[in-house]
């Protein structure tokens, strides 16, 4: 069994690396968790968290938890499992990481004028851990070339889509369309060479002119631009409107609105039924 650490984003760093060590501890010392496991290794990139537990270095604080994750080891190697607790590099060089890094030592530094550390709870540690998952995330989000076009209609990756609004088959589709991964023939023909990437009124058939242009669905499309005027005071269509999620400022107390709007006009135009 191989588990990976990075350190938390905390007040207190090598404190919750300590706790995150032995909630780990704590979880795999119950049997069903553990089947089949004959060694356990846990990486971590907290040099001092590796230099309290391995080498016995001297530590001032965290007395409980540094001897609940010893105890904890010993019981595992009690029956037959043994726990090794390596380092690993941190995540050097990469822009939100580093930002995360500098923060935890600053806030370090706080800390210590601090007389009495305070007592964290479950709740605070799971808090933690997901602050610091979601600003990695984030980060990847950002700095990646994959998925632009998507990035496009939502940048935050906090920010999620109901999976059911207005109905799950129209979720898959506007989510197809935002992507561009969809079943309109520009796509389709680079998926599959031999197959023509125009719509059936001889433009090439893209995302926007499915939406915008085609005069095929001109009466629903119509119909979607008379009913978007009223929450956008637009007579035009945007893409940016119609595939926006909940981080669009301009929109963001419609957009249950418009994707109600926007399913119907799929809906009419029978584009995707074929």
């Amino acid at each position: 069994m191989l588990l990976l650490f990075n350190s938390l984003i905390t007040v207190f760093k090598d404190e919750w690396e300590l706790v995150a060590i032995k909630l780990v501890i704590d979880f795999l010392i119950i049997p069903n968790n553990r089947k089949n496991t004959e060694s356990i290794k846990i990486f971590s990139d907290s040099q001092s968290a590796i230099g309290i537990l391995t080498l016995n270095w001297k530590s001032d604080n965290y007395g409980k938890t540094i001897h609940d994750i010893k105890i904890g080891i010993l019981a595992l190697k009690s029956e037959g499992i043994i726990v090794s607790i390596e380092w690993t590099p941190g995540h050097a060089d990469i822009q939100g990481n580093e930002l995360a890094d500098q923060l935890a030592k600053k806030a370090a530094q706080e800390a210590e004028k601090i007389q009495s550390i305070p007592l964290f709870t479950k709740q605070d540690i799971q808090k933690g851990a997901k602050d610091s998952v979601m600003l990695k995330w984030q980060n990847r989000w950002d700095t990646s070339e994959k998925g632009r076009r998507y990035y496009a209609f939502q940048q935050n990756v906090k920010n999620t889509i109901p999976k059911d609004k207005p109905s799950t088959e129209i979720y898959r589709i506007t989510t197809s369309l935002r992507t561009g991964y969809c079943n309109l023939n520009s796509y389709k023909s680079m998926i599959c060479p031999a197959l023509i990437d125009k719509c059936s009124c001889g433009q090439i058939e893209t995302v926007d002119h499915y939406l915008l242009d085609c005069e095929n669905y001109e009466e629903a499309r119509e119909k979607l631009r008379s009913a978007l005027y009223f929450i956008t005071s637009k007579l035009t269509l945007e893409s940016e409107v119609l595939l926006a999620t909940t981080e669009n400022d301009n929109y963001k107390h419609h957009i249950e609105d418009i994707q109600d709007l926007l399913g119907v006009f799929i809906k009419d135009t029978g584009r995707f039924t074929k």
